[in-house]
């Protein structure tokens, strides 16, 4: 029989590797018990959770360039003109490398977000017991003056670019209805987009010019926060090449709801905006279809002059971007007792032209 032999050397290794085995399990599984911890937050937190769901988004985005990019080329085999067929093919490839790169340029951005977010996920605990019921707001409730959810108030708003105006948009808070989003009892307001220069415009007398049709959620928490919860949205398909083909079809795109395949509510506006300065935040979470964030750049000091009136007391200015598309940013401006009152775009730190200006404001009952 034969018999190995194990030096002193080894065992010295052996009992290292040992204890160190020993010390790993102790942390992963019975320390965070004796910490009251999760195990899986001590994993999570190793992991890092904000960037390891940005290269999740940039995996699923490239998946479906690809997923794309095979169904066109597949419909470009089925032309029979060899010339065409070749043309097209050699556009489906462009439109892959240039996929592509938004991929990844929605990566970077997630990234950056990541650095001013910091790694931990992203999970609001949401008490449904420290919301405010939407009939007290307004009553027994004193409404977020910058984001005034008061039943029966209505705003209007005209988006110019260059000084031509190409919408009208109306935003009105519905009285008497709610929706209960994760156990929030949530407000509903109605945000309607109509093509070109209308005024007085009506759902009903103008149904033809409306190219979105919006029902946001929104819950107040006791402190004056507003919670955004989702969304259902109907637009008009884009259909630019062939308007004829699309003409009454509409899309659901960028319609969300908390709770909902994995989205998460964000913030709207701060109980005390003044105190968040410089505070970056989240506005909603749904995975390659809502990722809205903001910051808040300042409070007071600003002036704005729009169609409704002179705003110069405590105006609040943030910031508004998405990854989704990293390129485009925006100045909004909230004034007390109003809420927004201009929206001013930005393309890679670029004006666009397009302002979005309060016209009219209508306070509820």
């Amino acid at each position: 029989m034969f018999t190995a032999k194990v030096s002193e050397k080894s065992k010295s290794l052996m009992f290292k590797v040992a204890v160190a085995t020993f010390v790993f399990l102790f942390v992963v599984m019975l320390g965070p018990g004796l910490l009251n911890l999760d195990s899986s937050q001590v994993l999570a937190k190793s992991k890092g959770g904000c960037k390891q769901v940005a290269k999740a988004a940039k995996r699923a985005c490239n998946a479906e360039v690809l997923d794309d990019y095979w169904i066109a080329n597949g419909n470009c085999k089925n032309i029979p003109d060899s010339d065409e067929r070749s043309d097209c093919i050699q556009e489906a490839k462009a439109e892959r490398k240039e996929s592509k790169e938004e991929c990844a340029d929605q990566f970077d951005a997630r990234k950056d977000l990541c650095e001013a977010l910091g790694e931990d996920y992203y999970n609001p605990v949401i008490e449904p017991a420290e919301f405010v019921l939407p009939e007290n707001i307004g009553g027994s409730a004193d409404p977020n003056p910058y984001f005034p959810l008061v039943p029966g108030n209505r705003w209007t708003y005209k988006t110019s670019e260059d000084g031509e105006v190409t919408e009208t948009i109306t935003v009105e808070v519905l009285a008497g209805e709610s929706i209960t989003i994760e156990g929030v009892e949530c407000v509903v307001v109605r945000d309607i987009v109509y093509e070109g220069d209308i005024d007085d415009p009506n759902p009903d007398d103008d149904a033809d010019a409306i190219i979105e049709d919006t029902f946001d959620w929104y819950g107040q928490h006791e402190d004056g926060t507003v919670w955004y919860f989702g969304e259902f949205s109907l637009a008009k398909e884009d259909c630019e090449e062939d308007e004829d083909s699309c003409e009454g079809l509409y899309t659901e795109d960028g319609s969300w709801k908390s709770g909902y395949e994995g989205g998460k509510a964000g913030i709207i506006m701060f109980g005390d905006p003044e105190a968040e300065v410089g505070t970056v935040f989240r506005q909603e979470i749904a995975l390659g279809d809502a990722e809205d964030a903001g910051e808040v750049l300042s409070f007071g000091g600003e002036t704005v002059d729009v169609p409704a009136g002179t705003f110069d007391t405590d105006v609040v200015k943030t910031l508004d971007f998405t990854p989704i598309d990293p390129a485009a940013t925006e100045n909004k401006y909230y004034a007390p007792d109003v809420g927004v009152v201009l929206e001013v775009g930005f393309e890679d730190d670029e004006s666009t032209g397009e302002r979005v200006e309060l016209i009219d404001f209508i306070a509820g009952p």
